[in-house]
């Protein structure tokens, strides 16, 4: 249903302007930047029949003969609803909403316009009041993000597309590769739910991390990550303790939050991993990178400096049907040869507390 929406052969960006400061002019620069292999087309009446960065621009969209997969729309708020008509009236398949204006300035009467006419019309919608998206893996950078990020394994979905810059940074920084970055913004069609089951079963994405403000759907939502969390970690942000942080989600994306505590255990409960803030969240996408989840049927073995941690982490494995198989003779004798004789060989392996970063190296070579 939306392999058009993240492999699209033909995309047009409407509003693109030739002033390079103008996000249109980004979002269009972007997709040459990052490959784009398919055909793509700049709309702008003031351009019509030029060429604008080597690309041929059209007056409006139903100059363009052949449905389109992708239309990006940059224009100002009162003008988006005829662009809107001119991708029904051109086919087009799915459209990406980055202007801002709508719901989370009070504007519902016309995103919810724009929205049935996009469900009526059996085209799919991201937005409005989004960055984009990005799939690395195709070469798409549909967005106004700055950069592009490594080809990775984990899908980035956020309700924020300022979020979304951030953490693209900061991965940037870290080596950190994602397979999609979609910033969904007032999500007046396509949400968490949808995006989670379009995916579930993309060979390139190993993993989920989601920031959400609120939830379009939320027993979908929940039932999507109850199945999807058998076979791939979801990792779930989703700030709103306080009072305000909810009434500021409200004026960020027209949404209102739900109760904190009782989204936080029906996420809990339906197997998702929750972050409580962004150092953690960073943890987890690094963790992430080399994440292995459908893949891992044991033995385990676990190497600390800490006892106590050992017989801990001995009673999470039992639990969760954890094999601690213990090492063979040979590889004991190999361990007592070169860690201090006070140390536990069995599994877990205790190197006891005064290990430093030369003794964890040796033991895991070993």
């Amino acid at each position: 249903m939306l392999e058009s929406f993240f492999n699209p052969q033909s995309v047009a960006v409407v509003g693109v302007s030739k002033d390079t400061t103008k996000l249109s002019a980004l979002v269009f620069q972007n997709l040459l930047d990052a490959g784009f292999k398919g055909e793509l087309f700049a709309v702008n009446p003031r351009y019509a029949g030029e060429t604008i960065y080597g690309k041929p621009c059209v007056a409006a969209l139903k100059d363009i003969t052949n449905p389109l997969d992708l239309v990006v729309v940059l224009v100002p708020v009162a003008r988006t609803m005829a662009v809107i008509d001119d991708a029904i009236e051109n086919g087009a398949k799915n459209i990406s909403v980055i202007t801002a204006g709508f719901g989370e300035v009070g504007n519902h009467e016309l995103e919810d316009a724009i929205a049935e006419k996009c469900r009526t019309n059996g085209i799919n919608l991201l937005g409005p009041n989004c960055l984009g998206h990005i799939a690395t893996y195709n070469h798409l950078n549909a967005s106004f993000a700055d950069g592009f990020p490594k080809p990775g394994p984990v899908a980035f979905i956020s309700q924020s597309g300022a979020y979304c810059s951030a953490i693209m940074d900061w991965a940037k920084e870290k080596g950190i590769g994602f397979s999609h970055f979609i910033s969904i913004g007032n999500k007046a069609l396509l949400a968490e739910d949808t995006l989670l089951n379009a995916l579930k079963d993309d060979p390139d994405t190993k993993a989920f991390v989601f920031y959400l403000e609120s939830l379009k759907n939320g027993p979908a939502f929940l039932e999507a990550v109850r199945n999807v969390s058998q076979t791939k970690p979801v990792v779930i942000m989703e700030p709103g303790k306080s009072q305000k942080a909810q009434a500021a989600s409200l004026s960020h994306t027209g949404s209102l939050a739900p109760n904190y505590r009782v989204l936080e255990i029906a996420l809990k409960n339906a197997g998702a991993i929750q972050a409580y803030n962004t150092r953690e969240l960073f943890g987890l996408l690094e963790l992430l990178q080399s994440c292995r989840h459908t893949e891992f049927d044991g033995p385990l073995a676990v190497l600390t400096n800490a006892g106590g941690v050992g017989v801990l982490t001995s009673d999470l494995c039992e639990e969760a049907g954890i094999d601690l198989k213990r090492p063979s003779d040979r590889m004991i004798d190999v361990l007592k040869q070169h860690l201090p004789a006070e140390s536990a060989f069995g599994n877990p392996i205790d190197i006891i507390g005064d290990a430093k970063a030369d003794r964890y190296e040796t033991a895991l070579d070993l």
